[in-house]
């Protein structure tokens, strides 16, 4: 009769020591599933051990509702341990919560000052995520279909030919080239390995999206995760991100079920004749037993920008940079610095605009995981940091800012709630995008707050000054991973990266229809954002009736600086731990953000009198109608004839200044219509700035339903009466 009970004790002792052992090996996945099993049974102190490691595994990959709902589990035992409310507060700014992620920090205690400093931070960044998210910047934004997998997707660059990207998802998918089968898997997320791809988006003679694998001949039998990929300005030079798979482990233990972890590190290629070499490792970069990756070159091809966690530094992953010498190898890396690098995780570094670099971090105050910040300077000299604010930033890892060289049409990867896996890749056009953040004085790093009675959580400040440091408790060491697994991939880091955050504070709005988007639309290809020369059906010929236009209004607000998620290396989800948390009893630390700037308003300077041909011509124009087929922000062929006649007569009065003004028809939700809006008016833009037209001359304002529309209150109308309201207008502002 006994037999079964001691047969279940063994049963329940082996689960938990396989649970143990693949958590050591970073397998976060299966520990996960195994400690589930465990904390169904576990009574007493164990169950909390059992239900903050349930909890963890499901943080570090990347499932963060499952993670809240082990953390809410864990928060109502009176044993909960402290630190939990940090944790679980990181994950609640994560999904967007934020008013309750602060009330969990706040339940935060420690005796220690530099976990006081790490709480205040967090507070402080969920205080300017309500504000940031409260003033959110209308933009045209996409999630780009076409490129979401159920693993992570991001860009890392731009090349001559498309855009370079990073994904674990493809390698399962049918695009340009056979599906593998059985592709190898991560361990860690049971995912396979990232591979690096080129996304050729509608080149000459291709009707579809064109992806396919770079470089097979050189990268296709590198074992583990590739990428991300970087070629110098000729592109006759590859840098590209690899987990060693020969001899630089690190952390190598003779006994117990981990034996050392495999680093990141940077390996080179050049191209000779129609031949590319084999690779070798970038000595000069490299840190023996560090992780080093994720390069990124200034545009004269002379500074290169990278990720390393080696000694030195801030703390955790720094950014790092090395100047090209005379000779043409690379210099000794040097650290940008303490303005740049906190004690956490920056990576994802990106050089766009000169003197100008964006890049990830967690350790800045920020809307939750990895946010983008825009810093101006070069090399250890930096003079302003900028948070990119909504709708950039959310809770979850955003990351990978790329501008094309156009500087008014961009991309990111983000795993913000609403995509179509972990990560994916996001694009946005603003022809402002300059001057909101020229005009923008910058955040100020965190500092202690000096003890005030009543002081408030968080300070908005308005000018930068340099960053204090922040010290954190000494930092709990990472479990190394077994030989035959690579370190996470997406941020550069010798130990896993921490999971990506999943929620968007500010969700960026994918293309909308006029109606509601079913939950197969996900994988249809996004026709709203794409070229304005591509065939497309023609709309049914819509009335010819006037339009009639509201007072002149400007449309671009000033952006304000969105929150970032965290972005380790590409996993389905991000392996990058959270900070471990010390605990620590005092007011909210100030998280310094400046205040918004200031929307950037045409002018309206004293007008000469217009002649009678002008005002003809005008008026002309300010009754032409550009209209769309159904759920689409594709220009028909007549209205691309109608906008070549419109840009030689804004070519011939250089000084009118142009709005352009988007509506749908009173079908699907008002959020979804603005959105599908806000793309029609940049498909206008688009065409007009390919025309030669400056874009500081084009506004445009995004109204989604038309307010006039007689189908708007559940009338029923014909198709040729919902076409009427799907238009583009122009209204035009001489000077």
């Amino acid at each position: 009769m006994l037999f079964p009970v001691l047969l279940f004790g063994q049963e329940q002792k082996s689960v938990r020591v396989m649970a143990d052992e693949a958590f050591q090996r970073q397998e976060y996945a299966a520990a996960g599933a195994l400690y589930s099993k465990v904390a169904e049974k576990a009574k007493g102190k164990h169950a909390a051990e059992v239900l903050v490691k349930v909890a963890e595994c499901y943080s570090r990959i990347g499932q963060y509702d499952d993670a809240q709902a082990w953390y809410q589990r864990l928060e109502a035992r009176p044993d909960c341990p402290s630190s939990v409310h940090l944790l679980y507060g990181e994950i609640l700014k994560s999904i967007g919560k934020y008013s309750e992620a602060k009330e969990q920090i706040s339940k935060f205690r420690s005796g220690k000052a530099d976990s006081m400093r790490l709480k205040n931070v967090m507070l402080a960044g969920c205080d300017s995520a309500i504000a940031w998210k409260s003033e959110r910047v209308d933009m045209a934004m996409e999630n780009i279909k076409e490129l979401s997998s159920s693993g992570a997707d991001w860009v890392s660059g731009v090349t001559r030919q498309g855009l370079l990207l990073v994904s674990n998802g493809y390698r399962k998918m049918s695009m340009n080239s056979a599906p593998e089968r059985n592709p190898s898997i991560d361990a860690r997320t049971n995912q396979p390995y990232f591979k690096a791809y080129l996304f050729k988006q509608y080149a000459q003679g291709v009707a579809n999206t064109y992806v396919e694998e770079i470089l097979p001949e050189v990268l296709g039998k590198v074992p583990y995760h590739v990428g991300p990929i970087c070629f110098n300005p000729r592109e006759d030079t590859l840098y590209v991100t690899l987990n060693s798979w020969q001899q630089d482990i690190a952390n190598r233990r003779k006994r117990g079920p981990v034996n050392g972890e495999r680093v990141m590190m940077v390996f080179w290629s050049v191209k000779s004749g129609d031949e590319w070499r084999p690779l070798e490792p970038l000595k000069e970069i490299n840190s023996s037993g560090s992780s080093t990756g994720q390069v990124a070159l200034s545009r004269d091809g002379q500074t290169m920008y990278f990720a390393s966690n080696r000694n030195g530094g801030q703390g955790k992953m720094d950014i790092w940079y090395s100047e090209k010498q005379k000779n043409g190898r690379w210099g000794k890396p040097k650290n940008c610095g303490a303005f740049i690098n906190t004690p956490f995780d920056e990576a994802f570094p990106t050089y766009n605009e000169k003197g100008i670099l964006y890049f990830s971090s967690k350790g800045h105050p920020g809307m939750g995981g990895f946010d983008l910040f825009r810093a101006t300077g070069e090399d250890a000299d930096w003079t302003k940091l900028q948070n990119l604010r909504a709708p950039f930033n959310s809770g979850g890892d955003d990351l990978g800012f790329i501008m094309k060289a156009n500087m008014y049409e961009g991309y990111f990867a983000s795993n913000r709630p609403g995509g179509g896996g972990s990560d994916d890749i996001y694009r946005f056009m603003d022809t402002h995008f300059a001057e909101r953040f020229n005009g923008d004085g910058g955040i100020q790093p965190y500092t202690d707050p000096v003890p005030v009675p009543d002081k408030p959580d968080v300070i908005l400040a308005e000018k930068t000054t340099k960053p204090a440091e922040i010290i954190p408790d000494k930092p709990v060491p990472e479990k190394p991973v077994k030989e035959s697994v690579i370190v996470a991939t997406k941020p550069p880091v010798v130990v896993p990266v921490a999971p990506p955050v999943v929620v968007a504070a500010v969700p960026v709005p994918a293309p909308v229809s006029d109606a509601p988007r079913s939950s197969s639309s996900r994988k249809k290809k996004a026709s709203v954002l794409t070229n304005a020369t591509t065939p497309v059906p023609e709309p049914e010929q819509a009335p010819s009736e006037p339009v009639v236009t509201s007072p002149f209004k400007t449309p671009a607000e000033a952006p304000i600086a969105a929150p970032v998620k965290e972005l380790p290396v590409m996993t389905s989800k991000r392996q990058t731990s959270l900070p471990a948390p010390p605990p620590v009893d005092s007011p909210a630390a100030p998280v310094a953000v400046t205040k918004p700037v200031a929307k950037p308003v045409v002018k309206q300077e004293e007008k000469q009198p217009l002649s009678d041909m002008d005002n003809a011509i005008l008026n002309k124009m300010e009754h032409l109608q550009f209209y769309y087929d159904f759920n689409s922000a594709i220009l028909t062929t007549a209205s691309r004839e109608m906008l070549d006649r419109v840009a030689v007569v804004l070519s011939q009065y250089p000084t009118w200044k142009l709005m352009v003004r988007s509506y749908t028809d009173a079908r699907g939700s008002d959020a979804y219509n603005k959105d599908l809006s806000a793309l029609r008016c940049y498909a206008v833009i688009d065409y007009l700035i390919k025309k030669g037209i400056a874009s500081n001359k084009l506004y445009y304002e995004n109204i989604g339903k038309d307010p006039e529309d007689p189908c708007g209150k559940g009338v029923p109308c014909t198709e040729r009466q919902y076409q009427a309201a799907r238009r583009t207008t122009l209204k035009i502002t001489p000077q």
